[in-house]
């Protein structure tokens, strides 16, 4: 979202493993899979809001499923899924509608010059974000062939793993710790140029 009309003190971005598109791969919906256990965790991340009335717990309660947060001490507080904007919103539109459209990232920043250089970072073993950075990068590629002022890297990582000890993926064992060499081959001479 940063990258949108951008502050200007932004000089350069590195969205890892970014969360672009709700409903196509990331997170909530997988190109319609949606799993409702997910909801424990769309929960927590409407509760981080900061926004009191909108921090109540989610209860959905149709036909089709309902998800009541025993574990949380106020669960009786919400009755309906008007209670979550989240639990309304993904009730309202369970395809691939204009209202998942218009808010994948994908879509709007190729709508739009990229102001910043930007390298985008994606895990290849990332249980959930793996759809976000090659999105992006595709997107744009279509609207800027020439590629000067974003980058794609791709590195054998679980999610955030990039950033900490990537010399194995469980059993498979690297003869290097390819995140440590990212961040100094990659990462580093890039943020250093901009």
């Amino acid at each position: 979202m940063a990258l949108v009309n951008p502050h200007p003190a932004l000089k350069v971005a590195v969205p890892m493993n970014p969360m672009v598109d709700g409903w196509m791969g990331d997170d909530w919906f997988h190109n319609g899979a949606f799993r409702e256990q997910n909801m424990a965790y769309i929960y927590e991340q409407e509760a981080t809001r900061g926004n009191d009335e909108k921090c109540g717990p989610i209860i959905l309660t149709t036909t089709t499923f309902s998800w009541n947060p025993s574990r949380r001490e106020n669960s009786a507080a919400a009755t309906d899924s008007t209670k979550s904007d989240s639990g309304a919103n993904f009730l309202s539109n369970p395809s691939y509608d204009s209202w998942w459209q218009q808010q994948a990232m994908d879509r709007i920043l190729a709508s739009q010059p990229l102001k910043v250089p930007t390298m985008l970072v994606d895990s290849l073993w990332d249980q959930e974000d793996i759809y976000g950075a090659p999105a992006v990068y595709k997107a744009l590629k279509a609207k800027d062939p020439t590629a000067i002022n974003y980058f794609l890297v791709l590195g054998p990582w679980h999610h955030g793993q990039e950033i900490g000890n990537a010399s194995s993926l469980e059993r498979l064992k690297f003869n290097s710790d390819t995140g440590s060499i990212s961040g100094r081959k990659i990462l580093r001479p890039f943020l250093d140029k901009y």
